[in-house]
């Protein structure tokens, strides 16, 4: 079984298409961090000019309350309103100030504060804002962590230090175009030996047709898996190097038991990988298992993506979502269903169902494939014998 696995492994990395497939997937990979790593300068330089034109706008509010002070003196209301505009710039001056000095603590110190006060003044109505309720109690949480345990903040969207890039690159985008690949990189492993007329000496050797499967299945897998892991642990490395690799206790947010809480983002990093090494393998076995019924490359790699990118699409729009958290394509999504976003689809789309859902399909798709594959020789065999 290992020199069938080692042997198919070399026959892997022997053909061009891979080696095109996987510089093309770098280059996307240098796309998405040269994107964001720019995003990223333009949200730091945006960010001291958005201070100052909230600050712009407060002087602004506070002449037009001036004058209405001096109409209404004994209107509390907007005695209040001047009071609270006018701690809310002073505020925003420290802000700018530390923002300036680099002090990312004193900063966190007055954000918090001005969040507070906007989301108490929200839930009190005695304003209107454009910005969710609900994200501003998000940000409080996430800002009170690193200011309690000294974390320098990032823009953890966009950032591209060395475990944000881990975090981030595994978000709906990117993971699409990494089934995409996968799917490339794997669907030809059988259809393969029939287009290029190998699958009659293959099929008559003194080797069990299940040990023929396994090891073409086995090789794909782990080639794949170590091609993607490799990759991404190289722009690891690289970006860590150049911008830092960043705090390990970063707070992320992640979906468990029916509500989001904070992990590490080194936790958060566990769960995703685990995620990705199973959505890969079940990829690679699908793949394997469409293979056996294709005659030619083009025809495998097709049906796959067709059956692969309509399903994501199709569980993403939420047109089955009472049966979404049973199909393993839905767990593709894997940044997503960490972060809880998923839920919109259904509350039982989680990292720990999503586990137990790709490994039962992948062992289903693994013995299915055994019955289907021994059929096929039999019918190619025969088929070869009566031509002649």
């Amino acid at each position: 079984m290992l020199t069938l696995v080692a042997f198919e492994m070399k026959k892997f990395l022997n053909r061009k298409k891979n080696l095109v497939i996987i510089l093309l997937f770098m280059s996307i990979l240098f796309i998405f961090v040269g994107l964001n790593a720019s995003i990223e300068s333009q949200m730091k330089v945006s960010e001291i000019s958005s201070i100052e034109d909230q600050i712009k706008s407060i002087e602004n509010a506070l002449i037009g309350i001036d004058d209405e002070i001096e109409k209404l003196p004994n209107n509390n209301d907007i005695v209040y309103i001047k009071k609270s505009y006018t701690e809310d710039m002073e505020t925003l001056k420290k802000q700018k100030e530390a923002y300036k000095e680099n002090d990312a603590f004193t900063y966190l110190k007055f954000k918090l504060k001005l969040d507070k006060k906007l989301l108490s003044d929200i839930q009190s109505q005695k304003v209107i804002s454009g910005k969710d309720p609900e994200e501003i109690k998000m940000d409080i949480k996430i800002n009170s962590i690193l200011l309690k345990k000294k974390i320098q903040p990032i823009y953890d969207k966009v950032s591209m230090k060395g475990y944000n890039f881990i975090k981030i690159v595994l978000n709906s985008p990117l993971t699409l175009t990494m089934m995409i690949v996968v799917i490339m990189l794997s669907a030809d492993i059988i259809s393969s030996e029939i287009e290029f007329n190998t699958y009659k000496l293959l099929y008559t050797q003194p080797i069990s047709k299940n040990s023929i499967l396994f090891s073409k299945a086995i090789a794909v897998t782990i080639v794949v898996n170590v091609i993607i892991f490799s990759i991404i642990t190289l722009f690891f490395f690289i970006l860590g190097i150049k911008n830092g690799f960043g705090d390990l206790n970063y707070p992320t947010q992640f979906f468990v038991n029916g509500k989001l809480q904070f992990v590490t983002i080194g936790e958060y990093i566990v769960f995703e990988l685990i995620m990705l090494l199973l959505v890969n393998t079940f990829i690679c076995i699908l793949s394997t298992f469409i293979s056996i019924f294709c005659s030619n490359i083009g025809t495998s790699i097709s049906i796959t993506l067709i059956i692969s990118v309509s399903l994501y699409m199709i569980i993403n729009q939420g047109f089955i979502s009472k049966i979404a958290p049973l199909i393993p394509i839905t767990y593709i999504d894997i940044s997503n269903i960490l972060q809880g976003n998923m839920i919109k689809i259904s509350q039982n789309i989680n990292v720990f169902n999503g586990i137990k859902v790709l490994c039962i399909s992948i062992l289903m798709l693994l013995f299915t494939g055994i019955v289907f594959f021994q059929k096929e020789c039999i019918l190619k065999v025969k088929k070869d014998t009566s031509k002649i």
